[in-house]
């Protein structure tokens, strides 16, 4: 990214974007944080090294230690970004849900029936949040390897529940524009019937 800070009426128009993606019930359980606080950026961005080197040094590791050592090459860059939006969900429970809890069902099968639709909001914001800032030119990059931090994170940006962290989204004008990364062929993803 360069260093130039995304303008705040881009940011405003990028959030409102998401904003208008379909939520369960019309709940729109999603906040935003756009964090250009290079400080605070700096504080999130140590949280996770810590945890990481936690894990790194952590007894019986030496099988994942190889993988542990690359996760920081892919989970602190969000602090390069001259901004950072941080995504927020609370929890949506679905009428159907409290349903199979009143006729007393276990919480392994409501996890079995549960189609996750506060996660299904909020990954339609997100690409809502994406598109709309590609369209203006930005770069971005949704993560979740960060999250390996999430409540420091959370202690760092005061968010309270019901709220909490889902993704980081790093934001800015793009040094250079790397071509898509290679998809599957339609016919490894289609089933017609």
């Amino acid at each position: 990214f360069k260093k130039e800070k995304p303008r705040l009426e881009d940011l405003k128009e990028i959030i409102k974007a998401a904003s208008f993606a379909p939520s369960a019930n019309n709940q729109q359980m999603w906040h935003f944080i756009i964090v250009n606080d290079q400080i605070i950026l700096t504080k999130m961005k140590e949280a996770a090294a810590e945890t990481i080197e936690k894990l790194e040094n952590h007894p019986g590791i030496e099988k994942y230690k190889t993988f542990v050592k690359y996760m920081k090459n892919y989970t602190l860059f969000f602090s390069d970004a001259p901004c950072t939006i941080v995504v927020l969900k609370k929890p949506y429970f679905s009428r159907t849900e409290n349903v199979l809890k009143t006729l007393n069902y276990s919480q392994e099968e409501i996890e079995k029936y549960r189609a996750y639709p506060d996660i299904q909001s909020i990954g339609a914001a997100i690409q809502n949040l994406l598109l709309m800032a590609h369209s203006k030119g930005y770069g971005t990059c949704w993560m979740t390897a960060p999250l390996i931090a999430k409540e420091k994170y959370e202690e760092i940006l005061k968010i309270e529940k019901p709220y909490e962290i889902v993704a980081l989204i790093p934001i800015g004008i793009p040094e250079e524009s790397p071509g898509a990364p290679a998809r599957k062929k339609i016919e490894e993803i289609l089933t017609i019937l």
